[in-house]
């Protein structure tokens, strides 16, 4: 597969997808096979040694920011349209596996509505939502509540670091939104044996439209009940540090409780994908 093409499908700017008139996601990623090599190597949405090419890129984002965040938010609500891509889940259900979501196997496009915020602002990558899935097989008859729940992950090129003509600060800063996406995505499909047990069922990355015109990518996971981890790290904690903006400082029962969880996940998946597992293991238990 030649990687220029693949790069090319890529490439946010085009005016065939910039002016594309719906939210329905253009491109399904899970199935290309892109290394994360490969990915790394994709070029940047604009030349970075050309003054004229930071200046247009910077005017867009900053004025799509203004968008993002005052005139046209992303609010709970807001619907997107997406296609499941075909061929993204493990073909034999393997020990401890969830049940997948009556949508995953949907033959038209599934409707996704915005329930209620999980992360948002400008210092995080990714904007993080629960969201309901609508689907044209199961949807009729069917209130809200009754929908499968899902989570999003929203990375939005204007809500992160913007590059400037100012000065060339940014670039050992800056990280490319379709990294970001990309990446993400290539982790999820190494994954793929264990998703929906040891990770969640991951239902691909998406190119959908903000209500500020721009395009962004949408991560779509399975939702799984339970304290984030920083809610679990505030319930454990023995002090919570106001100076370092809450910063939660755990006792050595609680930490080494925390440490033995983080094994017992990273050992688990590490077996599943039966990747030098032996050594692995070994390795995470000297740890």
């Amino acid at each position: 597969m030649n990687l220029q093409k693949i790069g090319s499908l890529f490439v946010l700017d085009s005016p065939e997808v910039r002016h594309g008139p719906t939210a329905l996601s253009r491109h399904h990623f899970d199935t290309m096979d892109l290394t994360f090599q490969q990915i790394s190597d994709l070029p940047w949405e604009f030349d970075s040694d050309d003054p004229e090419s930071i200046q247009a890129i910077e005017q867009r984002l900053t004025a799509s920011r203004r968008a993002a965040t005052s005139t046209h938010p992303l609010a709970a609500g807001h619907r997107f349209h997406f296609q499941p891509p075909a061929h993204s889940f493990h073909p034999h259900n393997h020990p401890g596996m969830r049940p997948l979501p009556s949508f995953a196997f949907s033959s038209g496009p599934c409707t996704l509505t915005l329930e209620s915020v999980i992360q948002e602002g400008l210092q995080w990558q990714s904007q993080v939502w629960t969201a309901r899935v609508a689907h044209p097989e199961a949807s009729n008859g069917l209130d809200a509540e009754s929908r499968p729940l899902v989570v999003v992950k929203i990375i939005q090129p204007s809500l992160l670091r913007i590059p400037t003509v100012l000065n060339n600060n940014w670039k050992g800063l800056y990280v490319s939104p379709r990294f970001i996406a990309l990446s993400e995505d290539c982790i999820y499909r190494t994954l793929r044996p264990v998703r929906g047990s040891a990770v969640p069922h991951y239902f691909g990355v998406h190119e959908v439209q903000m209500p500020n015109g721009e395009l962004a990518w949408m991560m779509i996971l399975e939702h799984i009940q339970g304290p984030t981890m920083k809610q679990w790290m505030r319930m454990h904690a023995i002090h919570v540090d106001p100076d370092t903006e809450g910063k939660c400082v755990l006792g050595p029962v609680e930490f080494a409780a925390w440490t033995r969880t983080i094994k017992d996940m990273v050992r688990v998946i590490v077996r599943q994908l039966s990747l030098r597992p032996s050594v692995s293991i070994a390795e995470l238990r000297r740890r």
